[in-house]
């Protein structure tokens, strides 16, 4: 039978959806996306349900446990997993690498091999959360699917084994054309966002500066290198319509098409403080390895489903800094 031939078409049909890794950045906004769609989500963490999260229905799952994915996807009958979990931040990965691996690739095959059991007809389609890391990245133009692939970091490595194990398990006779969906997503960026990432970072610095518990000083790693950043929310958008099956099996970019240099973006930000802040670089928060330019083109995501950006980086900014000022009256 035909790849194409082999499922039933759901767009538009609400779905059980299973979010591994749900309490996290992208799995906080992705729950917002899905529900509005009109499915019905389950999330699963490492630990106990966060308590701010009135609503949602979570499992625990460690993968890579292979049995308690089993059971989870057993009982709660996903028309689609989106798997997110991860070790998903650069400098956690280089420091702990073996962890790295342990979590992004066999985490990756534990899912596939419970849901190979849990799921023998292929009904579910499985959306899975790679990133521009995997590429050989050289030059300033926008890297497109098809450019050279070659990690530079620990991250990208475990990531790019991660697609790999997928796209094996995927189209193995265990699981003959179980549809698959890799995105790669450039820098994302929104509120919720961890401070190990610089946006946030330079954001909870502002905030806690208005509220004069620092001083006013934002301190920076390189401000030169320029980076491809896309809102969060337009990202989860792209989840959604994978979920729905609008999106055909293969690997996509998930990508804004612009290069913004670090410190434009950090000079946008500081435009709306409300008081005022300078900025010291860090050599503490400089990194090695970084790249001077990293930017993407999403042109094939367009070309399937009419997905493109709509949130431009300015409200992207305010909105963070926004969310921590909140964060930061709570304390």
């Amino acid at each position: 039978m035909s790849r194409a031939g082999h499922h039933r078409d759901s767009r538009g049909v609400p779905q059980r959806v299973l979010v591994t890794g749900g309490r996290g950045f992208v799995g906080t906004h992705l729950e917002t996306e899905l529900r509005r769609g009109g499915h019905t989500v389950t999330l699963t963490t490492r630990g106990e349900a966060p308590s701010d999260r009135e609503g949602s229905s979570w499992r625990e799952l460690v993968l890579p446990d292979v049995d308690a994915a089993r059971e989870v996807i057993s009982e709660t009958k996903p028309g689609a997993i989106v798997h997110l979990a991860a070790v998903s931040h650069v400098s956690e990965a280089e420091s702990a690498p073996l962890a790295a691996w342990r979590t992004n690739v066999d985490g990756t095959r534990a899912l596939f091999d419970a849901l190979a059991e849990a799921d023998p007809e292929r009904i579910c389609r499985v959306v899975l959360a790679s990133t521009a890391h995997v590429y050989d990245i050289r030059g300033d133009a926008p890297i497109d699917e098809s450019a050279p692939l070659g990690p530079r970091t620990v991250y990208g490595n475990t990531k790019l084994g991660a697609e790999l194990i997928a796209r094996c398990v995927a189209g193995s006779p265990r699981q003959e054309w179980r549809p698959l969906v890799v995105f790669r997503s450039f820098n994302q960026v929104g509120p919720g966002q961890s401070p190990r990432f610089a946006l946030s970072s330079f954001a909870r610095q502002i905030a806690r500066a208005e509220a004069d518990l620092q001083e006013p000083v934002v301190e920076t790693g390189d401000l030169d290198v320029a980076r491809d950043f896309i809102d969060v929310r337009d990202v989860c958008r792209a989840y959604g319509l994978a979920v729905e099956g609008a999106v055909p099996s293969g690997t996509y970019n998930v990508a804004s098409g612009r290069a913004v240099v670090l410190r434009e973006a950090l000079d946008m930000m500081l435009s709306h403080a409300r008081t005022p802040v300078t900025t010291r670089m860090s050599l503490g928060l400089r990194r090695s390895r970084d790249v001077p330019v990293m930017t993407g083109s999403a042109a094939e995501l367009e070309r399937v489903c009419g997905w493109r950006p709509e949130i431009p980086l300015d409200r992207t900014v305010v909105d963070l800094l926004e969310w921590w000022r909140g964060e930061v009256a709570k304390r």
